[in-house]
């Protein structure tokens, strides 16, 4: 960083002035100098720090190896809700067979008993 200095005159006034704004402007301009410096210094190391994440080839394998894990993570839990679905269709088609065989049975049992009642009536009749 170079810093202007400004040669000082002290014959006049007028010259006093012109000093004193030389060096306003200089300590202005070096201000400007630093602020501008300072972001280009954070400008590069945002950029090495980004380009080391995404060139690096150990993080490269990395995330590769992350997403395949992903990848595979993804379809093995897309393969056990589709396993439990089936299984629930196949839970659901058991359970209105058997709910069918439920009515059926009931009917048959209604049926057996109204016989077996006519039976004893005729049983009782002949007696």
């Amino acid at each position: 960083k170079k810093r202007h200095r400004t040669m000082e005159t002290t014959s006049t006034n007028e010259d006093n002035t012109t000093t004193e704004n030389n060096n306003i402007n200089n300590t202005t301009t070096e201000n400007n100098n630093i602020n501008t410096t300072t972001n280009e210094d954070n400008n590069i190391n945002n950029s090495s720090t980004l380009s080391t994440n995404s060139d690096d080839p150990n993080n490269t394998i990395k995330d590769d190896a992350y997403w395949e894990r992903r990848r595979k993570n993804n379809e093995a839990a897309k393969r056990s809700r589709d396993a439990r679905r089936a299984k629930e269709d196949e839970i659901a088609i058991r359970a209105a067979i058997l709910e069918q065989e439920n009515i059926k049975l009931r009917l048959e049992v209604s049926q057996l008993k109204q016989e077996t009642a006519k039976l004893r009536c005729m049983v009782y009749a002949t007696s």
